[in-house]
């Protein structure tokens, strides 16, 4: 990107560096925030889990206190609004913190473990799945919109499972980008792990299960029969390990898991939603307008068309594709930061146009000056 004699950079890895350090910094300053509700859930569930108990902080559905597992005010029990990888490991992180400096994981230490467990590892692997696939500059140019986006820090500042389900996500896609270019079996069978994982920090993450199967089906080199075999073998990766938590609920109350899946699954299709989905959260989160964020969908168009031209469906395209359909027809309630993990592929994808239109505007620059 920069010339190595007279540049700022030498590396992308120093361009990496430099914008890590300035989504830190934008970052940081988290700990006056008053705490969301959700936030005090997952904090409260870390803190049992890490005492060994199931019970948690308050849940969205009245159907724990029809069911005798609790209330609201004083914790339900067993927690099964969401599958707990993502308080799994704060819990884990409070009995470390225990156990080796004699002090407690406070909630405001939570916030920032999940901005360096989670964010800045998912703001790093945005830019390396974005420059395998496009190049160095469009990588940049995705890191510092998706360090800087104004919405992306609020909701980075904040502790939400949608920040899991994002992490494994690029993982995945990682992991099959250098399926593709290698054609090491290993890969896939990563990113159906790292799949399986997504989901099991949150119900959407499900998506990423069948985004991957998807993707090995229609972007493998093998075969049609090989890759069939292949994407039915991701499924059941995949699939396996997100039936973890039914497995969880059945063990502790049945019952409940069942009453619970029905008010999950009950989502009727409305085109209304379809088309919020689409164009209103993924781009404004309360008052702040993201207009790069909207520009976002610009840039899925214009990777369709260059898909369509090259007959290869693009790997981010087939992934937003499915998040969105688990949006739209199975995610119930879905809030604006449900479309925390549209993010990252937004932001990739808008690297890729604008590193496109900077080389097509390069190119008319040269051949202007070879008529001159």
């Amino acid at each position: 990107m920069f010339d190595k004699e007279k540049g700022l950079f030498r590396s992308s890895t120093e361009i990496f560096l430099f914008i890590l350090l300035v989504a830190l910094i934008f970052r940081i300053d988290v700990y006056s925030v008053t705490p969301y509700c959700d936030e005090l859930t997952y904090d409260w569930l870390a803190y049992n889990l890490s005492q060994g108990r199931l019970r948690t902080g308050s849940s969205y559905t009245n159907i724990y206190a029809q069911l005798g597992a609790g209330n609201e005010k004083d914790g339900v029990e067993p927690w099964l609004d969401h599958p707990i990888l993502y308080p799994l490991v704060f819990s884990a992180l409070k009995k470390l913190a225990q156990l080796f400096f004699k002090t407690d994981f406070t909630f405001y230490s939570i916030r920032f473990a999940s901005i360096l467990l989670f964010c800045l590892p998912t703001i790093y692997l945005a830019m390396l799945v974005c420059k395998k696939n496009f190049g160095i500059c469009a990588a940049a140019i995705s890191g510092l919109i998706y360090a800087t986006s104004p919405s992306i820090i609020l909701q980075q500042k904040m502790v939400f499972l949608d920040h899991g389900v994002a992490f494994f996500s690029l993982l995945a896609v990682y992991a099959l980008t250098m399926y593709s270019t290698s054609g090491c079996n290993k890969w896939w069978i990563f990113a159906s792990v790292f799949a399986g994982l997504a989901s099991l920090c949150k119900g959407t993450g499900i998506s990423a299960v069948f985004a991957v199967a998807i993707t090995i089906i229609l972007n493998t080199e093998d075969m049609l029969k090989i890759c069939v075999a292949k994407g039915i073998s991701s499924l059941v990766i995949g699939g396996s390990l997100f039936l973890v938590y039914p497995l969880y609920g059945y063990i502790f109350n049945p019952k409940l898991l069942s009453a619970i899946v029905s008010i999950r699954s009950s989502t009727i299709f409305s085109a209304e939603w379809f088309v919020r989905s689409l164009f209103e959260y993924p781009w404004s989160y309360e008052r702040i307008y993201d207009w790069f964020l909207l520009i976002g969908w610009v840039a899925v168009a214009y990777t369709l068309v260059i898909s369509l031209r090259e007959k290869r469906i693009n790997t981010i395209v087939i992934w937003l594709a499915c998040y969105l359909f688990t949006l739209v027809f199975i995610a119930r309630n879905a809030f604006y930061y449900s479309q925390i993990v549209l993010y990252p592929f937004l932001c990739i994808l808008i690297g890729k146009m604008s590193a496109d239109m900077l080389r097509y505007v390069d190119s008319l620059r040269f051949k202007r000056v070879c008529v001159d």
